[in-house]
């Protein structure tokens, strides 16, 4: 017999959002997770008001995120080949308005604790195996040799997801790596009057700097694969090189402190995923891995979040169905795009 509705693997935004919007339905959750918040994971950072800004107010965690200090942004700036930032309207802001960039450390945080404020929470606890029954997936074991029972077991574990490989699921579409990010926090960055995310395209980088929470700003660079090479065992030296040779970062990095550790994210592929089986979901960067030059991922894993918790809610026969219907409208659009321009960003301006 079941121990609860739905199984939850991960418990960052795709699996924090998936359980309380599935608790809110009344659905009986249980999340486990391998890791402890506060923890880092490597993220893109930026997000959409009519993505994850929308679904943090939906679930009501928006004030406490805006609390950290993260700014409201409601443009955006961008520059070609060091020629000037030109302002322009914020990407997809929805009838919030704005987009918001917050560090994975704080804002998984604050999921977290909402999570645990609703559902059965079992943090440090990760799955090494599922228990099949006339071939569906009924539950997970966990290392520490429990086993938990569920009607449906969920995978929210990002890239490298465990339930994907346990279940073997399929990909429906791939694409080669094409490229790499570094990102590291500041302090004293010199934003325009009008606070916005910068967004930079210089040769074949691309340049990011999105203000964040607690005073921080996230500088980031994107950089295809052979220039990832290259860069070899410095990617620090890479990441600085980017910014000070663009003449409209150049003077405003003297300015600043660096205050963390340089992130990189290895090339890796993306893949659309078979999403759903007998007994089993994939949610977030379980079932979409994508590039994350377009900054997708976390708008991503909220609208898939609630695509699922949508379908499992009012299609308690047909869910599987209606989730990759629901899933194919709402995020295959971004995954085709962030692939297909990957390889070559010059494609932005045509």
């Amino acid at each position: 017999m079941s121990e609860v509705d739905v199984l939850v693997v991960g418990c960052r935004i795709a699996g924090s959002l998936t359980a309380l919007r599935l608790a809110a339905r009344g659905v009986v959750v249980r999340v486990l997770e391998s890791r402890d918040f506060p923890s880092e994971t490597l993220s893109t950072h930026f997000f959409r008001g009519d993505g994850l800004v929308r679904s943090l107010g939906e679930v009501d965690v928006l004030e406490e995120v805006l609390s950290t200090g993260a700014p409201p942004m409601a443009c955006e700036y961008f520059s070609v080949d060091g020629g000037v930032f030109e302002q322009g309207p914020p990407q997809d802001p929805g009838d919030i308005g704005y987009t918001l960039s917050v560090r994975r450390s704080v804002l998984d945080s604050i999921l977290a604790r909402r999570v645990e404020a609703t559902v059965d929470v079992r943090l440090r606890t990760k799955v090494v195996d599922l228990v099949f029954r006339n071939g569906s997936v009924v539950g997970v074991v966990d290392d520490h040799g429990e086993h938990h029972f569920a009607g449906v077991v969920v995978g929210a574990d990002g890239r490298r997801s465990t339930l994907a490989r346990l279940v073997r699921a399929a990909s429906i579409e791939r694409a080669p790596a094409a490229r790499a990010p570094y990102y590291r926090y500041v302090t004293g960055w010199r934003s325009p009057d009008a606070v916005g995310p910068e967004f930079a395209l210089d040769g074949e980088a691309f340049l990011y700097a999105f203000p964040s929470d607690a005073g921080l700003t996230c500088l980031a660079v994107s950089v295809p694969v052979n220039d990832h090479a290259q860069a070899g065992r410095d990617p620090r030296a890479r990441l600085e090189h980017v910014f000070r040779q663009h003449p409209r970062t150049t003077d405003r990095l003297q300015h600043v402190e660096w205050v963390s550790r340089v992130f990189v994210g290895q090339p890796a592929d993306s893949a659309w995923r078979a999403a759903h089986g007998p007994g089993w979901a994939l949610v977030g960067d379980a079932a979409t891995c994508q590039d994350p030059w377009a900054g997708l991922g976390m708008d991503t894993a909220a609208r898939q979040a609630e695509a699922f918790a949508e379908a499992f809610a009012t299609s308690p026969e047909t869910w599987g169905a209606v989730y990759e219907r629901l899933r194919h409208e709402r995020t295959h659009e971004g995954y085709a795009q962030t692939t297909r321009l990957a390889p070559d960003l010059r494609q932005l301006i045509g």
